[in-house]
């Protein structure tokens, strides 16, 4: 049995690998692209039409918490194969996402009513025909990751990834304005849609039973209200936001988070999702749970803090190179929001660690917490300028992963060991690559275009920030890398042999 058990994990573990080499990959170069892209888009469009983009996104995102897509979810969380029941939960998105997308564009013919909201009535309409594309994309991914199957969940994205990307650009460069930001969403269900009905030639019966069903709305109603919370939070926060400061700041805003959550936790997103659905099955207090969840707390803290701390350092090289002159103004906040995000990143892996771990009534006093710091930050901090209210949203972030480490090793899902390997040595090693650039090297970089010196700036602080770690945190370094795709390379560069 024991023999069984360890083949069985081996397989598990080495699926795994090769699922996050795939997932990890692909949305790199997906990521690069839409990188690429971004840096053309902010050309062509200005700030007011992020700033209406951001609200529908706000929108669309509270209502989409009541979609199907929480009990489609619980598919996952089901031990036994011949438990999940996808017809069923088929005809019970479809009917869901019908009835949202009548509310949508509800909300559209309400929103002409207000002058300030009457230029979204129509791109919310246009976003509306997203909830009927849903449920099929949202039961083929279910069953790819049921089976693992991120390279092909990957190259699924990125086929929509890339034709959407073809469009955008021409759209806003014909002078299409938000229209250009909105059409593209509609193709990146489309590859699933295919997948799912014409290759697999799956085929839905429009039959369902509620005590089959009653499992996965159990679940998806727990996890729609965290939603409800989280969206409530977002919605919120937008609204007052462009209240208080207009389209056209909002815009600045959004950018600044927009660039920073695509630099420090993009990927980590990912990496997380990619591996959830191998820790749900993982006993839970179990020693090889703390093992892996200890791996993941350490590879996010590690990643994000390095990041944010250097994007934080070079913003202004950054936001200049990148977004040209008409963005400027968003300098002043990068260095926060990348803060915000390195947070947001730690909170996310948190998050995913308790609720794999069967702790869903934490998960919500979490989401709960996170409303009332916003709420505080936007009542007491906004008026004195979006930095101080960034401020009160990064001090929240941090009560929020002390408490959230604290459920977690309380409830025997992580070790004490394994905060500290994974909080001391990216706080260490960033704190030598500044250090040693500041007082060092950054004089030797005068005088040179702005591209060559952010380039050079890069090498130098990956490379202080990598020789500190492996330096001072050989052990600790090389039981992350063992868990890593290509690790046999990886510990050649690093001389970990």
């Amino acid at each position: 049995m024991n023999v069984a058990q360890g083949r069985a994990d081996l397989n598990l573990a080495h699926r795994t690998r090769d699922a996050i080499f795939w997932n990890a990959g692909i949305v790199s170069l997906i990521s690069v692209g839409q990188f690429c892209v971004m840096l053309v888009m902010v050309r062509l469009l200005n700030p007011e039409v992020y700033g209406q983009y951001g609200l529908l996104m706000a929108i669309m995102g509270f209502l989409y918490v009541f979609s199907a897509q929480n009990f489609v979810d619980y598919a996952l969380q089901v031990r036994r194969e011949a438990d999940v029941h996808y017809q069923d939960i088929f005809t019970a998105s479809v009917g869901v996402n019908f009835v949202l997308f009548v509310i949508a564009n509800l909300i559209a013919l309400g929103a002409r009513t207000y002058p300030e909201y009457a230029n979204v009535e129509a791109p919310l309409r246009w976003l509306s025909i997203g909830f009927l594309l849903q449920p099929g994309r949202a039961v083929r991914i279910a069953m790819l990751k049921r089976e693992l199957d991120w390279k092909r969940i990957r190259l699924l994205h990125g086929i929509g990834a890339l034709v959407s990307s073809c469009i955008c650009i021409p759209l806003a460069y014909g002078g299409a304005g938000i229209y250009a930001l909105i059409v593209p969403t509609f193709v990146v269900p489309i590859p699933f849609l295919y997948d799912i009905f014409f290759r697999c030639s799956w085929r839905p019966s429009w039959t369902w039973r509620f005590e089959r069903l009653r499992p996965a709305l159990k679940f998806g109603a727990n996890r729609q209200f965290s939603g409800f919370i989280g969206a409530g939070r977002r919605l919120l926060e937008t609204s007052m936001l462009v209240q208080a400061v207009g389209f056209a700041n909002f815009g600045l805003y959004g950018r600044a988070i927009g660039l920073a959550e695509l630099l420090c936790n993009r990927l980590l997103a990912h990496a997380i999702e990619t591996l959830y659905p191998s820790l749900t099955k993982i006993e839970p207090q179990s020693i090889r749970f703390r093992r892996v969840s200890g791996l993941a707390l350490r590879m996010t803290a590690w990643f994000s803090v390095a990041v944010a701390v250097l994007v934080g350092q070079f913003a202004t090289v950054i936001v200049t190179i990148l977004y040209g002159g008409k963005w400027i103004d968003v300098i002043l906040l990068v260095s926060w929001s990348a803060m915000l995000a390195a947070g947001g990143a730690i909170n996310f892996t948190l998050y995913k660690l308790l609720l794999a771990h069967e702790q869903k009534g934490h998960c919500v006093w979490i989401d709960i917490s996170l409303i009332a710091g916003t709420i505080l930050s936007l009542y007491f901090l906004l008026p004195a300028g979006l930095v101080r209210y960034m401020q009160g949203l990064l001090l929240t972030q941090v009560i929020l992963v002390v408490v959230a480490v604290t459920l977690l090793s309380s409830q025997g899902g992580l070790n004490i060991s394994a905060i500290s390997r994974a909080f001391v040595p990216p706080l260490v090693g960033t704190f030598c690559a500044c250090v040693v650039f500041t007082e060092v090297f950054s004089a030797l970089f005068n005088g040179f275009p702005a591209v060559i010196v952010l380039a050079l700036q890069l090498v130098l602080y990956v490379a202080i920030y990598v020789s500190t770690v492996r330096l001072l945190f050989p052990h600790s370094l090389r039981e992350l890398v063992i868990y890593m795709p290509k690790q046999d390379f990886l510990r050649k560069v690093l001389v970990l042999q």
